[in-house]
C-alpha cells in the first residue's frame, strides 16, 4: 500500500516540504520502516531513495514502591518518550483524574539532538481510603500526541506484599 505526500507552499496548513515528510493521519498500526523515493524527468532520469523506522511507544512509569497502605505517600515520576511534536501527559487514579489533594508537577521539554522532545510528569499524594478500590489503588500515566492517539503505562499497587503489575494499556 502506498502513501501519497503533497508539499505544502508556505502559509500552506501542509507541513510537508522538500526535506520533511508529514504523515497527517498515524495510530498505533502506523509503526514500521517508511519509504520515501524520488525521481527526477530526463534526460538524466537519477532516483534517490531513502528509509526510516516509525516507532510507537508508550509512557514509563518510575519511582514506585512495591507495595502501598492507606497513610503511604506516593511519590511517581511518568516520562514520554521522545517525540515530535512532544507528548501532554495526564494522570488517572482508578481511572478518575487526580483532585487537588494529589500534587502534580509538569517538567520539560528536553529537546533531543534528533528534534525530538521528551517531557515527565511527577505525582505526589497521601493514600486515602477513598483512593483505595476493592482494595488496589491503579495509578495511570497517559501520552497524548496531538490528542489523536495515546498510550498509557499503568501500575497496580495497594495491598500487603503485592507486586506491581506491569503491563501496557492501547487507548483510541
Amino acid at each position: 500500500m502506498g502513501l501519497c505526500v503533497t508539499v505544502g507552499r508556505p502559509r500552506s496548513p501542509l507541513k510537508s516540504t522538500k526535506n520533511v515528510v508529514y504523515l497527517s493521519r498515524t495510530d498505533i498500526n502506523s509503526e514500521g520502516v517508511y519509504g520515501c523515493e524520488v525521481s527526477t524527468e530526463g534526460p538524466s532520469y537519477q532516483t534517490v531513495r531513502g528509509e526510516k523506522e516509525m516507532r510507537i511507544y508508550g509512557p514509563m512509569i518510575q519511582g514506585l514502591s512495591t507495595s502501598y497502605h492507606v497513610g503511604d505517600v506516593v511519590n511517581a515520576t511518568c516520562y514520554s518518550r521522545p517525540s515530535r511534536p512532544r507528548a501532554m501527559l495526564r494522570w488517572y487514579i482508578n481511572n478518575l483524574a487526580p483532585s487537588g489533594l494529589h500534587q502534580i508537577t509538569h517538567s520539560g521539554p528536553v529537546r533531543h539532538d534528533n528534534g525530538l522532545q521528551s517531557v515527565s510528569s511527577n505525582i505526589q499524594f497521601t493514600i486515602r481510603q477513598t483512593d483505595v478500590a476493592r482494595g488496589r489503588l491503579e495509578l495511570r500515566c497517559m501520552a497524548y500526541v496531538l490528542q489523536t492517539e495515546s498510550r498509557t503505562s499503568e501500575e497496580l499497587v495497594m495491598g500487603d506484599r503485592v507486586q506491581p503489575v506491569r503491563y501496557p494499556k492501547r487507548n483510541t
